[in-house]
């Protein structure tokens, strides 16, 4: 990567609040390396007039789940992850187009998601991962279904003795025996 020059822009200057017209932005790889009127760079630089149009700073998501592509997670569950990522790349490629350079994934992506755009594979913004989510059983990062639940279909083959969530009915709502079903268990 060389180096760009962005000539004739509207400049946004996020800590005074106010735009700076006439400016120049010159960009060396993928930094902004200064910001002023009239600046020159090497004689190869590339140079854009960008008509008075708005630059200003990327913007950050600093909590987004890219790698959740849709809101059945239990048939996400099932999907093969080379699937999720092609659908994740279009995601990632929606949110630098709608001027994100930077993204925080919160759960459910990977480095693999994270390399891909570093590697130029994926077009995307940058991504910060935070691996996989920290959930208890049943929260918003355990994505198993229901224990005698089909992963793909709606029905539900609950296996003898067992209630509706599939836990033996002498469990609690964790799955573990309380003390009163043993009790019950013990005297039947």
């Amino acid at each position: 990567m060389g180096v760009t020059i962005l000539r004739n822009a509207s400049v946004l200057d996020p800590d005074q609040g106010e735009l700076a017209e006439g400016q120049s932005v010159v960009i060396d790889g993928s930094r902004i390396a200064d910001v002023g009127p009239a600046l020159t760079g090497p004689d190869d630089a590339a140079v854009f007039d960008v008509a008075g149009r708005t630059v200003m700073p990327g913007l950050i998501d600093a909590h987004t789940h890219p790698a959740v592509v849709d809101m059945d997670l239990f048939a996400m569950a099932e999907w093969p992850p080379s699937y999720v990522a092609a659908r994740a790349s279009r995601a990632l490629e929606g949110m630098l187009a709608r001027g994100f350079t930077t993204i925080r994934d919160v759960g459910g992506g990977d480095f693999g998601l994270a390399r891909a755009v570093a590697d130029g594979y994926f077009t995307g913004p940058r991504i910060r991962f935070g691996g996989k989510q920290l959930s208890q059983t049943g929260g918003a990062g355990d994505w198993r279904a229901p224990a005698g639940a089909s992963m793909t279909t709606t029905t539900t083959r609950r296996p003898s003795g067992s209630s509706a969530t599939g836990f033996p009915r002498s469990a609690g709502l964790s799955g573990r025996r309380c003390a009163a079903a043993r009790t019950t268990s013990r005297s039947t």
